[in-house]
């Protein structure tokens, strides 16, 4: 290894397996507050409710659309010729 000090090598994370090395910023024991995840329960909640609100409409237009076939359906039925007073 020319030109390379050991004393420029990042330095090894105990936590690291054996061979891989962290980036040097920080280690796993750092004193760094923990993340706030407020606003991402806040979005999950939202993602959840759109999501349901989706569902709510969908089921809604299915339902429709299957009652105007019911409709159509019996619009359209073929008809069938009575042998009554009014044919004769």
């Amino acid at each position: 290894m020319l030109g390379v000090s050991w004393a420029n090598r990042a330095p090894v994370d105990p936590g690291l397996g054996v061979g891989q090395r962290g980036c040097g910023c920080y280690s796993s024991r750092s004193a760094l507050p923990p993340r706030r995840t407020e606003g991402s329960t806040v979005k999950k909640l939202l993602l959840v409710a759109l999501a349901a609100a989706g569902a709510l409409f969908a089921n809604k237009k299915l339902k429709a659309g299957q009652q105007e076939q019911a409709l159509w359906a019996e619009a359209t039925d073929n008809v069938t010729k009575s042998s009554g007073p009014a044919g004769s």
